[in-house]
């Protein structure tokens, strides 16, 4: 008798966790993974006012506490948060820094559970919302200005926690990495010494919209539901916006990058990353679903030095935290059908943070 492999979604999914956890174990070189120590986290939510931009940068910070864990959970507006907020944090010594950007419309809450895994580890974890870039604002999507202002706006946040008198002491200024998925993996590497070009954007996503080329990338445009005319307009400006080189984006405090399925189309032209002379590791879905891998990840295997792990059975979306229920429904239907059921995010998170820890350590001096 032919068995039965039409499973139920939950056994498939255990099944397929399972098998993720091994695999994603033999992705990365083989070392010794201790237990984490029983350590509260503590989250405080600041906004701080930084040149060139007219409102404040929206920033989540996760650190250890001493404090004790919280019965019930935090709640930032519909994510539930096992934190103990405004807690004051321990300040044995200075702590190493990495800084989150999210993806293109993205949250500061939506790597979540990897910024509490690394505090609990001992980290300090910044995360903002990208202004022009984020749930709550989109209106640098498709244009010149989000390819500067993402990385510009991690740098001012930098400038801002270092020159801030609560969280200046709590920083080692020689440990500092950056991390970021999809949009975010880009600003990442731009800020360890990629070279965007505007130019390479537009030329690409024109033979997207042409048919010439199959991209995910260009569905952040802004093109959809324009108008002829208004699409014209836009067309125009951005070739003019072509002609401009971006200012220099690297911060050299920053000692290495960690890039998760990482847009790589803007620097798909012969400048764009050869002048990365720090570590950066790429952890990429096996099945992206979104960009294609010709023009955005082999765009990152030509860094010289790169570890590029492929996880298994991942989607571009698999690397995100679970949505709320009340926010799952405002996601595009294609994301939506991408994301990981919370029994298989959590199988992935128990295979991947500390290989995510390992390698972040790694980058420090």
């Amino acid at each position: 008798m032919r068995p039965n492999l039409d499973l139920p979604r939950w056994t498939r999914d255990a099944l397929i966790a399972a098998l993720l956890f091994a695999l994603a174990c033999l992705a990365f070189p083989p070392r010794t993974v201790h237990a984490q120590p029983a350590q509260t986290v503590g989250l405080q939510l600041p906004s701080f006012k930084v040149p060139n931009e007219a409102q404040p940068l929206d920033v989540a910070l996760w650190y250890p506490t001493a404090a004790a864990q919280p019965d019930q959970p935090f709640k930032a507006g519909s994510w539930e948060l096992p934190v103990a907020f405004r807690a004051a944090p321990l300040a044995a010594k200075p702590l190493p820094l990495v800084v989150i950007s999210h993806g293109a419309g993205g949250s500061r809450f939506g790597h979540h559970a990897l910024a509490h895994y690394l505090a609990r580890s001992g980290w300090l974890v910044a995360a903002l919302d990208h202004r022009g870039d984020s749930w709550n604002d989109q209106s640098d999507q498709g244009q010149y200005a989000v390819w500067a202002r993402r990385p510009q706006q991690v740098t001012a946040l930098l400038d801002a926690l270092l020159a801030d008198s609560q969280w200046k002491p709590l920083i080692d200024p020689n440990r500092i990495v950056v991390l970021g998925h999809s949009a975010g993996g880009y600003t990442a590497a731009a800020l360890v010494g990629g070279v965007p070009s505007f130019a390479q954007v537009l030329t690409h996503c024109l033979n997207v919209f042409s048919g010439a080329a199959r991209d995910g990338f260009c569905g952040f445009s802004g093109r959809t539901g324009l108008s002829p005319e208004a699409a014209a307009k836009r067309l125009a400006e951005a070739q003019e916006a072509a002609k401009r080189p971006y200012p220099p984006l690297a911060d050299a405090r920053i000692k290495g990058a960690l890039l998760m399925a990482p847009a790589g189309v803007p620097f798909d032209h012969p400048a764009g990353l050869a002048g990365i002379n720090r570590p950066v590791v790429v952890i990429a879905a096996e099945r992206d679903g979104l960009i294609a891998e010709a023009f955005n990840l082999d765009v990152y295997r030509r860094i010289p030095g790169v570890q590029v792990h492929a996880i298994a059975d991942t989607n571009h979306y698999s690397f995100l935290d679970p949505f709320p229920a009340d926010v799952a429904t405002l996601l595009p239907p294609q994301m939506r059908a991408q994301l990981a059921s919370p029994a298989f995010a959590q199988t992935l998170q128990a295979a991947l943070f500390p290989r995510i820890l390992q390698a972040l350590n790694a980058m420090l001096p």
